[in-house]
Formats: structure tokens, sequence, C-alpha cells
């Protein structure tokens, strides 16, 4: 018998072997196949063609792996504005939508063996209300298309990582160690690189902007990320002996995490930041109640405060003095003094909000429709040189954003979440019987505060660097409560 990679014993080891080289053949000949039409037609559009008929094949044998794949990609993901004023990041909202579509496919064919607990837990009905709200606003929309997209665009967003998170956080303890990892040494090169040409620049305050791109739309979004994910690092350093290898590049990457926030120059995550640090008090010592009960009552004073006879007027700022500053020292004193331009462009539109809303209080002007409506409802006064808005940014503060563009029932549904995610994180941590569920919950928790605290004075769950891990948060949270119900009731049984 010849010997040869053609020949074989017996003809259906032949067959087996040429079954299972037919993928790897097919994947080359697609490769080959975008390779000649991208030097055809001179686009390289044509080489994401191998990488999506991949992602496709994978999403279909464990589509663990493009979950992973998502996470990993987030750092790495570029906003590309489409025609109409629309706009997607590449590459994760098309993971997004394979993700989606592949979930969809799952529960049809296994209708009969869904665990249909997370669906009926407290905080996944609020989740659904607000995602009905949001439809129902959309159908009232003063600007249809755009409410469309925005309600389509959560709705990928809840079912990949909220619903999605809690099956694999269900399903295996150990998953959210496989995510912490890839989506760090993602954001290490990311950050490398902006750290790497922020240098060359002498840590230039006014240069940031421009050395984070294209990863970041400006500093507030490269300090967001690595702010948000700072609370897995740190956790993630008790799973490893110290001093291995696993231990120094996590402590490697805190660090690297650590500068690209100081270096960033943002007010907004240096306050979150604190806010996670005083959440592990409140929650170690049962204050989540208190704490919230006093940030509610001091926001509705405030709020009628500046509202009662038109007090808000009397902080008008002097035009000619709220100015761009060269220095970040120098930024304090303003923001101190309120002659800083970005904080008082934040009064302009926040004024513009309360206007928004007292014209359309319940149903609002429909998700996404801020922009196109603002600017009516402005005073002048609060005006500064930027007003013109050229980035086409919102509200920089996204309760105020949820109340103009899905009225009072919208915010209302919204804080109940929040609320209720902060509150089942003070639950989680004190019902946990081992010491990685709560430190696991404690990591997601004071996460989840961060991202507050930025929502604060800014307008980023839309956005996927920081949407993903709102919703990934409390998606660990839930999925510890029902591990932690389910040991309850196996110990009462018992």
């Amino acid at each position: 018998m010849q010997s040869g990679i053609w020949k074989t014993d017996k003809p259906t080891a032949f067959l087996s072997s040429v079954r299972h080289q037919i993928p790897v053949w097919g994947l080359g000949l697609i490769c080959i196949a975008s390779a000649l039409l991208a030097i055809r037609y001179q686009s390289n559009q044509f080489f994401a063609i191998p990488a999506a008929v991949l992602s496709i094949v994978i999403a279909f044998v464990d589509f663990r792996v493009l979950y992973i794949l998502l996470i990993a990609s987030i750092p790495f993901s570029v906003e590309i504005y489409l025609p109409g004023g629309l706009a997607t990041d590449l590459p994760t909202e098309p993971l997004m939508w394979m993700l989606m579509g592949v979930t969809v496919i799952y529960a049809l064919l296994n209708l009969n063996r869904l665990n249909l607990k997370p669906l009926s837990h407290p905080l996944s009905i609020l989740l659904i209300l607000h995602l009905a709200w949001i439809v129902v606003t959309m159908v009232t929309s003063e600007q249809f298309i755009y409410s469309l997209k925005y309600s389509l665009a959560k709705i990928w967003y809840v079912t990949v990582f909220y619903f999605l998170s809690i099956r694999f956080f269900s399903a295996d303890e150990n998953f959210i160690k496989k995510i912490v990892y890839p989506c760090l040494i993602s954001l290490v090169i990311v950050i490398s690189i902006c750290l790497y040409r922020h240098a060359a620049v002498e840590f230039s305050y006014t240069l940031v902007n421009r050395v984070v791109g294209p990863f970041f739309q400006n500093h507030v979004a490269y300090a967001c990320l690595p702010a948000t994910f700072l609370p897995f690092v740190w956790y993630s350093l008790k799973w490893h002996r110290k001093w291995s290898f696993a231990w120094l590049f996590t402590v490697l990457g805190m660090i690297i995490l650590v500068l690209a926030v100081q270096f960033s120059y943002t007010r907004t995550v240096y306050v979150a930041l604190l806010m996670g640090i005083g959440a592990y008090y409140i929650i170690r010592y049962k204050m989540m109640k208190w704490a919230l009960g006093l940030l509610l009552t001091t926001s509705l004073a405030v709020t009628l405060f500046l509202v009662k006879g038109n007090r808000f007027l009397d902080f008008a700022p002097d035009f000619s003095k709220t100015v761009s500053h060269q220095s970040f020292d120098n930024l304090l004193n303003a923001t101190y003094k309120m002659q800083d331009i970005s904080t008082m462009e934040r009064v302009y539109r926040w004024v513009a909000a309360g206007h928004m809303i007292a014209d359309k209080p319940w149903l609002g002007f429909g998700p996404g429709n801020f922009y196109q409506f603002y600017k009516g409802y402005t005073v002048s006064s609060f005006r500064t040189y930027v007003s013109d808005n050229q980035e086409r940014s919102s509200t920089h503060c996204y309760f105020l954003l949820v109340c103009v563009e899905q009225g009072i029932f919208g915010l209302l549904i919204f804080l109940l979440f929040n609320f209720g995610v902060l509150l089942l994180a003070e639950r989680v941590y004190h019902q946990a019987r081992d010491q990685q569920t709560r430190q696991i919950g404690l990591m997601a928790s004071i996460s989840f505060v961060i991202i507050n605290g930025i929502l604060l004075i800014n307008d980023m769950v839309e956005t996927d660097k920081i949407g993903s891990f709102y919703f990934i948060c409390a998606a660990i949270l839930v999925s510890l409560d029902l591990k932690n119900k389910a040991k309850l009731t196996a110990s009462e049984d018992n």
C-alpha cells in the first residue's frame, strides 16, 4: 500500500478526514476570496468577511467563546458614524447582534429546558418594564428613526450583557474569571498605546483628547473604562498566589489602569472612585437604605431650591470668564469658582433639560432625541463658547437624559432598577456563605456604584465601554442572589 497524505487503509477513514478538513478549507477559500475582492475593489472592508464567518461558526459551536471575544474586544472598539446621523461601534455591536441572534435561537430550541428563574427576579422584571416603556416612548417619539435605533440597541445590550450574562454566571461559578483577563489584557494594550502617545507630549493636559483616539472619543471615556474595571482587577488579585506570574501581571495591569485614570485629568472619575470606596463601607455596615434615602432627599431638596423662584438664574456664569484652561490645576480652581467652560456647559444643558421635562413631563421627547430638540429650550445667560456642540454630545447627566427622553415614569423605573441593584448588592454580601461569593459581589457592586457616579455628570450607558459593564454588574449580583437562595432552600430542606 502506498503511503502519503491521500492514501489510507480504509475508505471510511479517508472520508472522515475529508469531512474534518472541509471547514478549514472552506475558511481558507473565503479568506482568499475576500483578499481578491479587497484588491479588486480597493476596499479593506472585505477582510471583515472571514472574521464574520468564523464568529458565526464559533457562535453555534460554543457561544461562550463569542461572548468572551466580545468582552475582550470592548477596549478596542471604535465608534463609526453612519449616514443620517446614526453610529455604530466596531467590532462590538456586530458581535452583540450575533450573540443576540444565537441567544434567541438557543432559547427557541430549548424552551422545555430553560431556567426561567432569572426572568422572574424583581430586577429582571424592572428591566423588562424599562425596555417596555422605552418602546412606548419610541412609538410616541418626535423623531422615530433615532428612537428606533436607540430601542434596538438597548434590547441587544440587555439581552447580551444582562440575560445572557446571568445564564453564564449561573451555570459556571468561575465564569467571571474567564472574562476578567481577556478584557484586562486588551485594556492594558490599548492604555499602553495611549500612555506612550501621551508621554511623547509630556502628558499634556490640553492634548489628552488627541492621544486617546480612535479607541476613546475623549479623555472622559478614556478614564471611565479603567475606573469601572479597577474593582474587577483589585479583587482578581485574591485569585492567585502572591508573586506568581498571574499575580504580578494583575498588579502591573492595575498600575496601568490607575495611570490612565490619573493622566486622563477627569474630575468625574476621581469623585466616582471615592464613591466606590464609600460603597464598600456602606455595604459592609448595612447602611445602603440610609445612604439612598439621604441621596434622594438631598437631590429633591436641591432641585426644589433651584426651581423655586427661578433661583437657578442666580448661578448664570460670566460669559467672558467661562474659558478652557491650559493646566489641570487651573481647571480645578476654575471649577470651584464656576468659571470652567465644561462645567458651565453642563449647566447650560441641564437648564435646557429642565425646560424640556416641564414641556413634555410624561412621555418625553423619545429615546435618543435630546440633541435634536434641546437648543430650543436653552437659556442664553448660561451659554458658553462651546455651546454650538459640534460633537453632538448630550445632557452630561444620564438621569436627566432619561427623564427628558422617557418622561417622569421612565426616570422612576430607571431609579427603581438602580436602587434595586444597590440594595441587592448589600443583601448578596451579607447572605453569602463563602468568601469568594462576597468578593465577587463586592467587585460588581463597587463597579456599579462607580458607573452611577459617572452617570451623574455624564451619559454613557449607551456606550459599549460603560453600558456593557453596567448590565454585567447587575447580572453578576442577580446570579449570586439566585445562588444564595438556592443554597438557603437546600439547607432548609435538609
